[in-house]
């Protein structure tokens, strides 16, 4: 081997070395390699495999524009334009490597320079703009430019040259529907102010497909107004514009038939609009995700408006016919946000028509068990079991058990016992479990500023003047910062001064004191969102991780810088999150929402898990021996889906074993508009790979979680007592359902939430406890309207509750891993000191253990790493572990 193959193979293998270390895998491909690295911003890693490729290959053209993107998203700004440089030297009608050139340019300059940087690259532009061959492009390219450089009239000018020339352009839809929406949302309660907007933006606008989503709201508008001439006079206006587009037919025909003028014409629409719906292709320029959404609720909704029109029309059978048509071929899956419970409503409402009751019956519950996304349908159909009750002559108060009879349902029971438990009129928004007076029964904590002690029999009392709370938080999470024995508690606020976040010190007999100063100025004058408890370092003390949120302003996705509090073991924290290396990449801070702290790799300390809005990553803070800390989120696949540097709208999360394989599992809920869905994260069920790797596979789908619009806030826990944890989530938003999914045991989730009775509307955080001791979980429900306490009243089942006390590691055991075994059959979970977006279960933990009475072992890893082992416990009652 010659001196330079010698030099080059060792080149080689020290790389590949390196790459191990890093995490990015050895691979033939340094290209291939270098992305990788870059990917899990692996920086210095990925330049070295770039390098590589272009030291073989000096005018390779995709290593060159990876090394200049690279040195671009580091905002490396004058190393960047160098290799731009060189990428225009191969290509010079390269617009997106003219357009990286430019911005590194921009972006290298000082506030002294941008006037002569601007001039340069317009003159540039211009330039090229007059001797384009490719008008489109170089247009599409100064929108972006002017708008870099911060020209709004440039801006402006060039956007209505684009439009007007190329209306139907990618970039024109994309432009249109910007300005349509920006317009659309300063009135959006304002149904006068938007059909002036939405006439206006009709009469300028002649060619774009925008008009069609402007005639959708024009028309949803001129009904709220009642102004049903001019309706109907737009019905036909759009349906004769758009006579081709199902999506404008089915429109026209639902508001005809919403105010039952001009039916004929209505059944006309409709019939059009199936027709076409079967033969609609998606538009080239129209965004996938979105198209396939609405594509699947055109199938429903245009049969929908076809049956109702047969129905006002008095052709019943006609109507039932379409609609078992439409109920048997739906196309939806777990990824689309419609079902079939309008088809169920509607159908049983034309069964009792025909006097067909039972039939009506099955319908209604049918669209009951689906819900729907604005409870529209549903309350139609709890009327409608109603009526079929009194036909059948059963009792109407009954229709629950009937309709959970008559499917044959065996799953977690529930009762509303909001009222008589005493919490009816509460509007909170947050809610945490535990155990403050320690009579062995949690008490309640709502929005983090309302104290309900629990009373031992079923009811609770509001303690909140007595012990001595005040301020206007948001929410608050329990943990015995001093360790004497007596659960504190943080609380959260968006305010400032004296309504910022708050430290309350439990004093033992009943009242609190602010201690929020005398511990270390435990608090920030920004928007808080997100707090737990942990112990990070095991040294026995809780720390405190606090997520904050966004600066106010017009410029959404601002973040405000984390806090993490470290216990000092004098009742005092400082704040040390820079030091400990909890700062995100780049030192762009994000939109914090909920923290989640979760010992996933099993290595005896806790790891942070940070949930974030805006469309941003969310974080991973491994926990480097209790001294520092490294975002691990995106080399452990959870920090979000990343589409063209968009993530997720990410409100709350938990870890949760739920496969039962010992090791944690994480769900996080995120927002998801239809509008958005192309670059927004759906909600993700991350399943753990475990050892060697502790890698996560988000399998959502497959376990069978519907997508829904608004998922906010999950909480695991075993209803049913059957050993597999179950799943709760809620949704933001007048009227948007919350979801119950029971575990299989087989990694997939059935949607038990009608029958179980746990159905809230606009919900917020949830927890879980067994407030009333009987051996299951009650589950708390925070919610727009209005707290729900559901208690759990399901089947008998075995089970076993664990309530840790620390010694050396913090006295309520926060942080502490309970794992129990019957024969082959293994559980664990953790004691959280917080969940989701500042919520909080009970710090007992629950097992269920099915129909199995064998004795069980009980093995409790405390956050100090001492571990206590109790053997042969007897089912069905709670036991305590001492470390």
């Amino acid at each position: 081997m010659n001196r330079t193959k010698d030099m080059e193979w060792r080149f080689l293998s020290a790389f590949i070395a390196i790459s191990m270390i890093c995490g990015c895998g050895p691979r033939e491909d340094s290209l291939e390699q270098g992305r990788e690295c870059r990917s899990l911003r692996h920086y210095e890693d990925a330049k070295t495999a770039f390098q590589h490729v272009l030291d073989r290959q000096p005018e390779n053209m995709e290593a060159l524009v990876e090394m200049a993107g690279l040195c671009q998203e580091t905002q490396e700004w004058s190393e960047a334009r160098n290799w731009w440089a060189r990428v225009l030297e191969l290509n010079s009608d390269d617009n997106d490597a003219l357009m990286g050139y430019w911005q590194s340019l921009w972006e290298a300059a000082d506030s002294v320079e941008w006037d002569s940087i601007a001039g340069l690259i317009v003159t540039d532009l211009e330039a090229r703009i007059q001797e384009a061959t490719d008008r489109l492009t170089i247009l599409s390219l100064a929108v972006d430019v002017y708008a870099m450089i911060n020209d709004s009239a440039k801006t402006a000018d060039i956007r209505n040259v684009l439009v007007g020339e190329y209306p139907n352009s990618q970039k024109a839809y994309d432009i249109l529907g910007e300005d349509f929406y920006e317009g659309l949302y300063p009135i959006w309660r304002d149904d006068e102010a938007k059909i002036e907007y939405l006439l206006e933006f009709i009469r300028e606008q002649p060619k774009t497909v925008w008009r069609r989503t402007a005639y959708e709201w024009l028309l949803y508008s001129l009904h709220e107004t009642g102004r049903n001439d001019s309706l109907i006079i737009f019905c036909k206006i759009n349906a004769n514009e758009f006579r081709d587009d199902p999506f404008a037919l089915t429109q026209s025909a639902r508001w005809l038939l919403e105010i039952k003028q001009e039916v004929e014409l209505a059944w006309k629409y409709a019939q059009t609009a199936v027709e076409l719906e079967r033969v609609a292709v998606r538009p080239d320029f129209y965004p996938e995700e979105q198209w396939k959404l609405e594509k699947a609720g055109l199938f429903g909704n245009s049969r929908l408006m076809l049956a109702k029109a047969y129905r006002e029309m008095g052709e019943l059978d006609h109507a039932e016919k379409g609609l078992r048509a439409a109920i048997d071929e739906a196309p939806y899956t777990v990824d689309d946000d419609k079902n079939s419970s309008a088809h169920w409503e509607m159908l049983a409402e034309i069964l009792m028509k025909k006097k067909r009751y039972e039939e009506a019956f099955d319908a209604a519950v049918h669209c009951l068990i689906g819900g729907d996304r604005r409870n529209i349908w549903s309350t139609l159909a709890d009327s409608v079991l109603v009526e079929a009750c009194n036909n059948l002559e059963r009792d109407p108060d009954e229709r629950m058990n009937l309709a959970r009879d008559w499917v044959g349902y065996h799953g977690p029971v529930f009762t509303d016992v909001t009222e008589t438990a005493g919490l009816g009129e509460r509007w909170e928004s947050r809610v945490a479990w535990g155990d403050v007076d320690n009579d062995g029964d949690d008490d309640l904590l709502l929005g983090g500023r309302a104290l309900l002690i629990n009373q031992g029999n079923g009811t609770f009392s509001d303690n909140t003047e007595a012990a001595e709370i005040k301020g206007s938080a948001s929410g608050g999470v329990f943990g015995d910062y001093d360790d004497d024995g007596w659960l504190d508690f943080y609380a959260i606020s968006s305010g400032s001064e004296d309504k910022a976040d708050r430290l309350w010190r439990n004093r033992g007999d009943g009242s609190f004191e602010d201690v929020t100063v005398k511990a270390g100025n435990v608090f920030d004058d920004v928007s808080s969102e997100g707090a737990a408890w942990g112990d990070f370092n095991g040294d026995g003390y809780l720390d405190l991780y606090v997520a904050n949120y966004e600066k106010p302003g017009e410029d959404l996705g601002q973040g405000i810088r984390d806090r993490f509090y470290l216990n000092q073991g004098d009742g005092t924290f400082q704040e040390v999150a820079d030091s400990m290396g909890m700062t995100p990449a780049f030192g762009r801070h994000l939109c914090g929402r909920g923290v989640n702290w979760g010992d996933y790799d099993n290595d005896d300390d806790q790891d942070i898990f940070v949930s974030n809005y805006r469309l941003q990553e969310n974080l991973l803070w491994e926990n480097m021996e209790g001294k520092r800390a490294a975002n691990a989120a995106l080399r452990k696949g959870i920090a979000g889906v990343e589409h063209d540097g968009w993530w997720g709208h990410t409100i709350g999360s938990e870890w949760g074993d739920y496969d039962n394989d010992g090791d944690l599992d994480l769900i996080t809920a995120n927002l998801a508009h239809p509008r958005y869905i192309d670059f927004s994260n759906k909600t993700c069920l991350y399943e753990n790979q475990g050892a060697p790797d502790w890698t996560f596979v988000n399998c959502r789908s497959e376990a069978g979680i519907k997508y829904e619009e608004t998922h906010s806030d999950p909480a695991w826990g075993d209803v049913d007592n059957d050993g597999f944890l179950d799943l709760y989530i809620t949704c933001i938003y007048q009227n948007m359902r919350s979801f119950l999914y029971r575990n299989r045991g087989d990694g997939t989730f059935e949607d038990v939430t009608y029958m179980s009775g746990t159905r809230a509307f606009n919900g917020w955080g949830c927890a879980f406890s067994d407030y009333d001791i009987d051996g299951d979980l009650d589950l708390l429900v925070a919610s727009g309207s209005g707290v729900k306490l559901f208690r759990n009243d399901s089947p008998s089942k075995h089970w076993l509750q664990v309530k840790v006390f620390g010694t050396k590691s913090n006295r309520v055991g926060i942080g502490a891993r309970v794992e129990i075994s019957q024969g082959n059959r293994r559980q664990n979970r953790e004691i959280q000191g917080g969940k989701g977006t500042t919520s909080q279960h009970s710090l007992v933990a629950h097992f269920g253990l099915g129909d199995d009475t064998t004795p069980v072992k009980v093995v409790v890893r405390f956050s100090s790493e001492s571990v206590k082992t109790v053997e042969n416990v007897t089912v069905n009652q709670r036991i305590e572990v001492v470390e």
